[in-house]
Order: C-alpha cells, then sequence, then structure tokens
C-alpha cells in the first residue's frame, strides 16, 4: 500500500532531490567543496533534510543519530568514509521513486515493542515500523493503515516500575507518527515531541506533549494538548487544541478548522501538570501565520491569517477516548473535559445534553404508555444507529474496539452488526 494524496507526493519530491543531489549534500555537511570524506558527525548534520525534524526538543535528549544506519558507523568507529562510498550506499538506500515510502532511510525500526492491543493492518509486509518500537528515544509508529491504536504510559515503556516511572521517562521521548492512512490513533500519554507526517484521513489523539508538529497531512483530525503547536502544509482538517501559546501556522494551510479541546479524559490532568499546560490559559483561537517576504520573515495574526476559520460552537462536541484497560462503565459515563471551555461552546454543549436527555424521556414515556411497541421501538432506534455508523464512517472504529476486547472473534462481531 503507497502512501497517497499529499503527504505521498511530497515525500516522492525529497526522495528525488536527494537522488539528484546527493553529492551535493554531503559537500555542503563537509563544509569544503573540495571535500572527499565525511566524519560520522558531518553526516548527522543531513538528518533534518534526510528523516525529518531534529533537536532536543527543550529537554536535553538528541534524537537517533543518522550515522548509525550507516554500514561503515554502525559499530560506534569514528573512522571517515569516502564521500562517493556514502554517495553510492545512501542511492542503494533510497527507495527508487516507484517504491513504497516504507524503504527509506531510517524505515526499518527494530521491534523490541509489540503492540499490546491493536487492530488493524499495517501498509507494508513488514510490520516493524507499525510496532511503536523505539530507538535512542525515539518511538515510530508509521505506513500504518485502516488500524486502530490505543498506547498508554505503560504500553509504550513496559519496562517501567509503574505509571509515574514511564510518565517520568517518555518526559524526554519523542514520538513520530509518518504516513498513516485511514488509521485511529490515541497516545494517552505525556511526550516532550511528538512529530506527525505524511498522514491522511486520520484521527489521532495526543494527550499531552512539549512539542507537536504537524507537517504535510490531509483530511485529520487532530485533538491535542500542548505547549507549542506547529501546522504546516497541510489541508483539510480540524484540530481541537488546548495549547499555551499560538498555534503557529507556516507553509501553505487550506481548509483548517481550530476548535477547542474536546476529548473526555480526566487522566489528561496529571499528564498536564508534569509538562506545565495550563489549562486555563488556552490561545487555541489565536493563531500567528510565519511567511517570508523579499527580505524578513513576516508574522500575521487573527483574521489575516490565510487557510483557517474557527469551529462554529453549533457543531462542536466532545469524544471519549477508549482505553485498552477495562473502565466500570460508570466511571466511562461521568468522564468529563478536563480542559475548560469558552461560553459560547460550553452553552452549546449543554444544548446537546438537554437534547439528548429529552430524547431519553420521550423513548421512556412511550415505552411505559405503549409496552406492547417497545421491541419495534428498540428494533427501530437500533437500525437507525446502525445507518448513523455506516453513513458517518464510524463502523469500521466500531468493530476494531469490539475486537481489541474479544480477539479472535472477529468474524463474530462483523456479523453482529449485519
Amino acid at each position: 500500500q503507497q502512501m497517497s494524496g499529499k503527504g505521498g507526493d511530497m515525500e516522492r519530491k525529497q526522495i528525488s532531490f536527494i537522488h539528484k543531489h546527493a553529492k551535493e549534500l554531503l559537500i555542503i555537511a563537509a563544509g569544503n567543496p573540495a571535500a572527499q570524506r565525511l566524519s560520522p558527525s558531518q553526516f548527522d548534520a543531513l538528518g533534518a533534510v534526510l528523516t525529518g525534524a531534529q533537536g532536543t526538543g527543550g529537554t536535553g535528549v538528541q534524537e537517533e543519530k543518522l550515522s548509525l544506519l550507516v554500514p561503515w558507523w554502525r559499530g560506534g568507529a569514528q573512522d571517515s568514509v569516502a564521500i562517493a562510498d556514502l554517495v553510492a550506499w545512501m542511492l542503494d538506500a533510497l527507495p527508487t521513486l516507484d517504491q513504497s515510502a516504507s524503504g527509506r532511510i531510517g524505515g526499518a525500526i527494530s521491534p523490541n515493542l509489540s503492540p499490546p492491543r491493536a487492530f488493524g493492518h499495517t501498509s507494508s509486509s513488514d510490520s516493524q515500523e507499525g510496532s511503536g518500537s523505539e530507538r535512542n528515544g525515539v518511538f515510530t509508529f508509521a505506513n500504518l493503515y485502516k488500524l486502530t491504536l490505543i498506547r498508554s504510559p505503560t504500553e509504550l515503556c513496559p519496562s517501567a516500575m509503574n505509571v509515574d516511572k514511564a510518565c517520568e521517562l517518555l518526559l524526554e521521548r519523542t514520538l513520530r507518527i509518518q504516513h498513516c492512512h485511514d488509521c485511529y490513533i490515541y497516545i494517552s500519554a505525556p511526550m516532550n515531541q511528538v512529530i506527525v507526517t505524511g498522514c491522511n484521513h486520520c484521527t489521532i489523539f495526543i494527550a499531552g506533549a512539549g512539542v507537536v508538529t504537524v507537517d504535510n497531512c490531509e483530511r485529520l483530525k487532530v485533538i491535542v494538548a500542548s505547549r507549542r503547536l506547529r501546522i504546516a502544509n497541510s489541508v483539510d482538517s480540524t484540530f481541537h487544541i488546548l495549547t499555551n501559546r499560538q498555534p503557529i501556522l507556516l507553509g501553505e494551510n487550506h481548509d483548517l478548522v481550530l476548535a477547542p479541546f474536546n476529548a473526555l479524559f480526566s487522566e489528561c490532568l496529571s499528564f498536564w501538570r508534569l509538562l506545565k499546560i495550563d489549562r486555563s490559559k488556552n490561545r487555541w483561537s489565536e493563531p500567528l501565520w510565519v511567511s517570508r517576504s523579499a527580505n524578513s520573515v513576516v508574522l500575521s495574526g487573527g483574521a489575516s491569517v490565510p487557510g483557517q476559520s474557527l469551529m462554529p460552537p453549533q457543531i462542536f462536541f466532545c469524544i471519549t477516548i477508549p482505553s485498552n484497560t477495562p473502565q466500570a462503565a460508570g466511571s466511562m459515563a461521568s468522564q468529563a473535559n478536563p480542559c475548560p471551555l469558552p461560553p459560547a461552546y460550553a452553552s452549546a454543549l449543554q444544548q446537546k445534553h438537554k437534547q439528548v436527555l429529552d430524547l431519553r424521556k420521550e423513548i421512556a414515556d412511550t415505552e411505559a404508555t405503549a409496552a406492547n411497541c417497545k421491541p419495534q421501538l428498540q428494533k427501530a432506534i437500533q437500525s437507525k444507529f446502525k445507518e448513523w455508523l455506516i453513513s458517518s464512517g464510524n463502523m469500521r472504529q466500531v468493530q476494531d474496539l469490539v475486537h481489541m476486547e474479544h480477539p479472535g472473534q472477529e468474524g463474530a462481531t462483523r456479523s453482529s452488526w449485519s
């Protein structure tokens, strides 16, 4: 399954550029036009080009070094290597333009951590990239296709003694979600940095992070709490946001919808305390567009920010976050949005809640006055609910979650909805 859409086009352009200019890139990294050899540290400078944004994310933890992927340096050797040899290796390691993105440099992830509870498919015959393995402080979920994935702190760090220790470790970790299509991904854990690139038609929940970057994505629904949020070159996506700084928009964005944080997930509160996210100071509606003029960088705010709009309160609603841990029905029903809402959104939500209560009362009154009609009424309600699940595209997620709760019963699950 090849990545399609905007993310796939961008990756193909990047690969084409590296194929054409590999030698020039290495000479630039060497810092000398006459250079014939390159050191590991010089090769690492290409990381931002070949594997995406790098850095410490503000915590002092360096992400994986690109030189560790090179055969001559895998054992920690520091000898310089001929640029001609490095060019040959790069061209061999990179996929050709008609190959799947799963063959790119940095794509193979050692399967140290398998998904404890997930249902769906990976888009590569080798599912290692979908395992969420950690290497050098970086977790990677890549090339996932039609998959529902849930991760808690202890599932990301199974060696941790308890949840608190797992959260402490994750505050120094980076998570990458790359080239996923038609997935539901729930990261119910605090992270130092989350980078989402090249994803299409996904719902992604990030309970808390220091920095979140979304780049070259389309048709996403992102629920995110972070100290800083950056969105670049993305289209037709909705962001439910809690952030204490203005969301930064970069590049060319189109049809972005910004809205307040909407997850019914009280565990977020402990994550936000660790990350120093203040839920009372949400700047979700104050995007800042960073662009370039001929001689300078231009910052634009307010109504002048192109490619975005604020969600009308009338269509705002909250969502429940699934968990791999069994939850009592009462505790799930009592979950509330831990992030205070602007008055207009809170009022609209209360109105929806009142409509649901009125409908329940009407159904109860009908059952009480016409007991012989109860079976027909229940059948009609179930039929309409099924129609809504199918028309809204939520049927597959329900089936995935049921299958995760009862492994090995996929056929029975699907037939029960037919």
